[in-house]
């Protein structure tokens, strides 16, 4: 069970973070700023929950709206990513879909990093 999922979140791969951080660190100009390191697109959360429900080829059915949302929960969280890639230089790259499969294979595999076999 989960909430409507009616959130808009902005997820970043998590290469794209580590990208990310290594380039607000080298960037003199970041020094003392709040960085929003995404990818500046927001996503329902739903969209996502489906997304991997496919990919995993889960049983079942997502249950959506069984859950209230949390009191004072953000309904918008997406990043600046315009400001970010002015200081920095940097934005992630890795598309959103393409994120969740190399995840979700790295998961079914138990390895530390996914090399594409073909097996999602």
């Amino acid at each position: 069970p989960m909430p409507p999922g009616g959130q808009m979140r902005d997820f970043v791969f998590v290469d794209d973070l580590a990208r990310g951080m290594m380039a607000a660190a080298e960037t003199a100009v970041a020094d003392g700023q709040s960085l929003d390191l995404g990818t500046g697109t927001g996503v329902r959360v739903l969209e996502v929950v489906e997304h991997i429900w496919d990919l995993t080829r889960a049983p079942g059915e997502i249950r959506a709206g069984a859950l209230r949302y949390r009191e004072a929960s953000a309904m918008h969280l997406v990043a600046d990513a315009d400001q970010t890639a002015g200081m920095t230089g940097w934005r992630a790259t890795t598309p959103l879909h393409e994120g969740l499969r190399v995840t979700v294979r790295a998961l079914k595999l138990g390895s530390d990093y996914p090399y594409d076999d073909g097996i999602i």
